[in-house]
């Protein structure tokens, strides 16, 4: 039977509304974060984790997502002016009921408040949150997902099953002030007031909190340690919320990583097992999920059967090289006893494997990826994004790394780390009950391999200007953005580019990647002071501003490029909340060696002072995903991405590895 077959003949099997259970009266968690005309609350207890998002302005929207399924409820409704407002009245409340066919449903109970006359309503999806995702991206959906509404009194009901018929999606909404007229809600006095219930029947996720996540001596109660635990499950960690609530190898692995000295043993090996327990056969980490309903519209691509087993994407690079660094460090370097690193690796996954046999397969994976560089080291042979692939790390937008295809930071900093850590876990012998003779030949060259992706990668990356050339390029530049020019550069520039183009040549993208090599490595004094001299200049000069440290500067770009990294764009002149961290740690890890030149720990310290200052300025935001910045009266000042015309998307309100940023409020 075909997908959109199947899924009407579950569409007409609709019944009536099912009777509600009473709230949940015991809540383990719940929060606010307002951003800009967008108000978030976070709600999460035994069975129900839910993400309210009330869009104010223009563009008017309510959704609710549920990390169960990575499942959502989302209704449109026709533009009106900016001045139009959601106010959350109380407190949301977990709440419980049946479907029609009995099954269990977890979701919220909540009333809003907006003063309009008139909500005309445009579309509303109950689906996989991808699925709303590629809605918001005016990307095609099925047709069998959108969900005609039942309409009785005061009250409207939207509800539909999965396409599998396997659970099902309700959202109600009881218009308390105001009426129903056609497709419109009506006001009677100039604001209406709705109580919505939203909920999935996807299955729910087993909350990690308290000691199961962060180390016992923490008992800090902030909005950071609140987002890491709504974002934290015994299953997985989730990349971020509304957008990314599910699994992503990436993410989980950066911000196991940063998170490492103040995260539990149980915590971190949730992680990491999360990732070895989705690597493909040849080692892979996967970069992210299709679960639910979005696994089911995947498979559907490739096979005309009804389908619900997690789909895995493959597409990027960086997640392979992250994962023996990130391993290493917790089973090497953090104290962990050589027993309870040996039972981590005997432990079976979800994929009925060891850890130890799922990580030596990646390990050899990365020992034959790296080999045909180091025997003849020049650009072609460098680790390349895949075919037809245009993103392929964490900069994954179209044009993160400006058309390039060899990125900086997995060839110049993650592989050769990633090699150093295959050694390090191969002398331990932790590896030796999981290599066999076939492959135990692939660890014996191992260090001839690493010393000369050491001595080669990062040279193919470097640029170097000259003075008066770089004063033009920052002048002209910032000219260009009306942003006054009270610097020079004293000196030639050298740094390292964003990426390779296909012939080889350097992007001339000023970045943050460099904060990579300050926390995965001991480099010399040079490639020190190369890393941290974006951050002793303010931008356009180099990467520091106001509102925080920009992720890229295209000031020494071509016209082309630099329209592709202006302030609206996702990986282009914003700033990163978990990109600020990785630098700040990188520095303080620097600072705490002893063989570094006088001059090179007073950079560092000046470098230092200048990225925590604007940390701190931008502390109301660490939380989140981006943000961008304005410029008025000779200042950079804090805007929030996707609310300013021409943002290419929005941002999440609460982004995993942006939590990092509650180990500087422990510092405190």
């Amino acid at each position: 039977m075909k997908l959109w077959a199947f899924a009407g003949l579950l569409f007409l099997t609709q019944v009536s509304s099912p009777c509600f259970c009473e709230p949940i009266k015991s809540t383990e968690l719940i929060y606010n974060v307002t951003e800009g005309t967008t108000q978030n609350q976070f709600i999460r207890d035994k069975n129900t984790s839910a993400h309210i998002i009330l869009r104010s302005g223009a563009k008017l929207r309510a959704l609710v997502a549920f990390p169960a399924g990575n499942s959502g409820v989302s209704i449109w409704f026709k533009p009106q002016a900016n001045s139009i407002n959601w106010k959350i009245i109380d407190t949301a409340k977990p709440i419980s009921q049946k479907d029609d066919k009995g099954r269990d449903l977890y979701g919220v109970e909540f009333i809003a408040s907006i003063n309009t006359k008139q909500l005309e309503i445009e579309n509303t999806i109950l689906s996989s949150i991808r699925t709303i995702r590629d809605y918001e991206y005016k990307n095609p959906i099925l047709n069998e997902i959108y969900t005609k509404p039942q309409i009785a009194n005061n009250i409207i009901i939207y509800k539909r099953e999965r396409l599998d018929g396997d659970c099902s999606y309700f959202l109600y909404m009881e218009i308390i002030d105001g009426k129903i007229s056609d497709n419109s809600i009506i006001s009677n006095n100039g604001n209406i007031k709705i109580k919505f219930r939203a909920l999935s029947g996807e299955k729910p996720l087993t909350p990690l909190y308290g000691g199961k996540l962060l180390q016992s001596n923490l008992s800090h109660n902030d909005k950071s340690i609140k987002t890491l635990t709504f974002l934290s499950y015994k299953e997985k960690f989730l990349a971020g919320s509304w957008r990314f609530n599910t699994y992503f190898g990436r993410d989980t692995l950066l911000s196991i990583k940063l998170m490492m000295p103040i995260l539990s043993q149980n915590a971190i090996e949730t992680g990491l097992q999360s990732v070895l327990s989705r690597l493909n056969d040849s080692g892979e980490v996967a970069h992210e999920e299709a679960i639910g309903e979005y696994a089911i519209i995947e498979n559907f691509k490739n096979s005309p059967q009804i389908n619900s087993t997690p789909y895995f994407d493959y597409s990027m690079i960086d997640g392979n090289y992250l994962l023996p660094i990130i391993t290493r460090d917790y089973l090497l370097n953090n104290n962990i006893k050589l027993e309870n690193a040996a039972m981590f690796l005997a432990n079976k996954n979800e994929k009925g494997q060891t850890n130890g046999s799922s990580l030596v397969s990646n390990l050899v994976y990365i020992i034959n990826q790296s080999q045909k560089f180091a025997y003849e080291p020049k650009y072609q042979n460098l680790i390349a994004l895949k075919n037809g692939k245009k993103a392929g790390q964490w900069r994954d937008s179209d044009f993160g790394l400006g058309g390039g295809i060899y990125p900086y930071d997995v060839n110049a900093i993650f592989v050769p780390n990633a090699l150093n850590a295959i050694a390090d876990l191969y002398k331990s012998g932790l590896l030796n009950p999981y290599i066999n003779q076939a492959n135990e030949k692939d660890f014996g060259n191992i260090k001839f391999i690493q010393k000369s992706w050491r001595e080669n990668a990062a040279k193919l990356f470097e640029v170097n200007i000259d003075k008066k050339s770089a004063n033009n390029f920052a002048i002209q530049y910032a000219k260009e953005l009306s942003i006054k020019a009270n610097e020079n550069y004293t000196k030639n520039i050298v740094f390292h580019a964003i990426s390779l183009d296909t012939n080889g040549n350097p992007i001339n993208i000023l970045n943050s990647d460099e904060g990579f090599e300050l926390l995965f490595d001991q480099p010399n004094d040079l490639t020190i002071q190369t890393a941290i001299a974006p951050l002793l200049h303010k931008f356009p000069f180099g990467l520091i501003t106001d509102a925080g440290m920009v992720v890229a500067n295209p000031v020494f770009a071509d016209e082309k490029t630099k329209a592709g990294f202006n302030k609206n764009q996702y990986h282009g002149t914003v700033i990163w909340s978990w990109q600020q961290t990785l630098m700040a740690q990188g520095i303080a890890k620097q600072l705490t060696r002893k063989d570094i030149s006088t001059k090179t720990r007073s950079q560092l310290l000046m470098a230092q002072d200048n990225l925590l200052h604007v940390i701190k300025n931008s502390k109301s935001l660490q939380n989140s995903e981006l943000w961008t910045w304005d410029y008025k009266n000779g200042k950079f000042q804090i805007a929030h991405f996707g609310q300013n015309n021409g943002d290419v998307d929005e941002t999440n309100a609460a982004q995993l590895w942006s939590s990092s940023s509650l180990l500087y409020d422990l510092k405190q």
